[in-house]
């Protein structure tokens, strides 16, 4: 649902940004923030609580992001905390990288692994999945020993698993339900 509501104000965003020749900018800055709002509960908490009252929130962010985030990115997260939709930032974020990696041809592939992959391997996968999607590849990958064998890949919300752990799961279910 946060999605539906986050895409407009992603797109506003991008187009503005664009605009601005900052796209990049306000998207690294975006990736950025998403990372902090993952890793600190105190922060993600501070996004979701609109109880707070705006002149602290507003300046609270101020004196957190200025001079860390473009101007661009700074003012927009005020614009938010106007709106009361700092809640949704995450969100935002998320949607903000979809039309930027949407725009510049350029598509996030998050590959997990059973086992460390190596170059050629990566390379061989990244030529497979340009083919595929028609679009430059930026790889993620991370190792999973609990997917016991294959691959699985994330393009935006979309996950193709063809892990030994899935088929398994299938067989299982497949018993289950017989």
């Amino acid at each position: 649902m946060n999605s539906l509501i986050a895409q407009p104000y992603a797109q506003a965003l991008f187009e503005h940004a664009k605009e601005l020749k900052q796209a990049e900018k306000v998207y690294n800055d975006l990736l950025n923030l998403r990372e902090l709002i993952d890793q600190s509960v105190d922060l993600s908490r501070f996004f979701a609580n609109a109880s707070i009252p705006k002149d602290i929130r507003r300046q609270t962010l101020d004196k957190v992001f200025n001079g860390k985030l473009t101007e661009t990115t700074l003012k927009f997260l005020l614009f938010l905390e106007y709106k009361n939709r700092l809640g949704i930032l995450k969100d935002v974020c998320t949607e903000f990288e979809k039309v930027y990696m949407n725009d510049i041809t350029t598509i996030r592939v998050k590959i997990a692994s059973s086992t460390q992959l190596d170059k050629k391997q990566i390379e061989t996968l990244s030529k497979q999945l340009n083919k595929k999607f028609e679009k430059d590849i930026q790889t993620e990958i991370s190792v999973d020993p609990a997917l016991l064998g294959g691959l699985k890949f994330q393009v935006h919300d979309t996950v193709y698993d063809y892990t030994l752990k899935a088929q398994l799961d299938k067989i299982k279910e497949q018993f289950i339900h017989a």
